[in-house]
């Protein structure tokens, strides 16, 4: 289905020099920089997703293809700060998205916080390490590299009390943001380093290993 948002599905952040357009359903459609007369950096507000775009989102629940907009969503206080809430059916989770007044480099950020139960998504791993949270990110990554079964496979969902996959399985769209963290973990390693090695997925049964090779990060397809 076209992704088609209306304008006033849109917030906007800036720094006072440029600013960003972030949708309803977590993307960034239009960013200019580092001015707002610059080049756009992400254009998908005129056209397509193909046109550019950063989207932090829960994943879709069964039945839908895209994850649908926020459950709650507000400035905070007086400033510019977007704070968007997602309720999932095993928690809920927060984003806040801001760009802070700048003398050089501008900057978009935005923060992933657990708000109740646990939603361990691949973009979770994509938010932490675009953020510098290199840690984190990977040890979030293994954390749901441990989730497959003893083929390698995901299911659509895992139930976090239960300790199971539920939904469709095997679920493409859970292979896909498995593949595509892994691909910016390592380009931000090769990035921070030169030297290090591969991201390397351990093999399940009778896989063998694959190393991920770098690759330009789009939307990642998430797991609940």
């Amino acid at each position: 289905m076209t992704r088609l948002p209306r304008i006033e599905q849109y917030g906007l952040i800036g720094d006072m020099q440029t600013s960003a357009h972030v949708c309803d359903d977590g993307s960034i459609d239009w960013l200019c920089l580092p001015r707002f007369d610059s080049p756009a950096v992400f254009a998908g507000l005129l056209g397509t997703q193909t046109h550019g775009f950063w989207q932090i989102a829960p994943a879709p629940s069964a039945g839908r293809s895209d994850a649908g907009v926020v459950s709650e969503r507000r400035y905070r206080g007086d400033s510019l700060v977007l704070e968007s809430l997602w309720r999932t059916p095993s928690g809920s989770v927060r984003v806040l998205d801001f760009m802070p007044p700048r003398d050089g480099v501008p900057q978009v950020i935005r923060i992933v916080e657990g708000v109740a139960g646990e939603v361990p998504s691949f973009w979770l791993v994509d938010a932490l390490a675009l953020t510098g949270r290199l840690g984190e990110a990977h040890a979030r990554f293994e954390r749901l590299l441990a989730l497959r079964n003893d083929l390698g496979l995901l299911a659509e969902e895992y139930d976090t009390i239960q300790q199971r996959q539920l939904g469709n399985f095997p679920q493409a769209f859970s292979h896909m943001g498995l593949i595509q963290s892994a691909l910016l973990l390592q380009q931000l390693a090769t990035q921070s380093s030169p030297h290090r090695g591969a991201v390397t997925i351990p093999a399940c049964g009778p896989q063998q290993n694959h190393n991920a090779t770098t690759s330009q990060h789009a939307q990642p397809p998430l797991f609940h």
